[in-house]
């Protein structure tokens, strides 16, 4: 990536020039202590949000109107814990890598197929 930045000339005129940037957390350094523990409470409020709703019988996907961080940033463990969308799609991303969870095909009380997010 790259940003725009003014430099001021040695005759007092500033001008515009474009330097190479990143976004902060995309460098090579590991991530700090407060980020693992963020990143590890995401995943753990995902998982049991996760497990509650499908003990329920109420099913979440990675995507479409079900989507899993858009409804769980609604409920209560997530507003407990301050967990919003965005922690919970990159818990959701991170839980999909390491092979925690996976999608399950079923077919809905309507005879639809639909698929679920379940956990291994």
């Amino acid at each position: 990536m790259r940003r725009r930045t003014f430099i001021t000339l040695p005759n007092g005129d500033a001008v515009g020039v474009v330097i190479p940037w990143q976004f902060p957390g995309q460098d090579d350094a590991p991530p700090s202590p407060q980020k693992l523990e963020a990143e590890r409470k995401a995943e753990q409020v995902f998982l049991e949000i996760l497990r509650r709703l499908n003990l329920a019988g109420r099913f979440v996907s990675d995507r479409g109107a079900h989507n899993a961080p858009h409804v769980f940033s609604k409920e209560r463990e997530a507003k407990t814990h301050k967990v919003g969308k965005a922690a919970l799609d990159d818990a959701m991303r991170r839980l999909f890598d390491r092979g925690a969870i996976q999608i399950e095909a079923y077919v809905r009380e309507n005879r639809h197929p639909g698929t679920r997010i379940v956990e291994k």
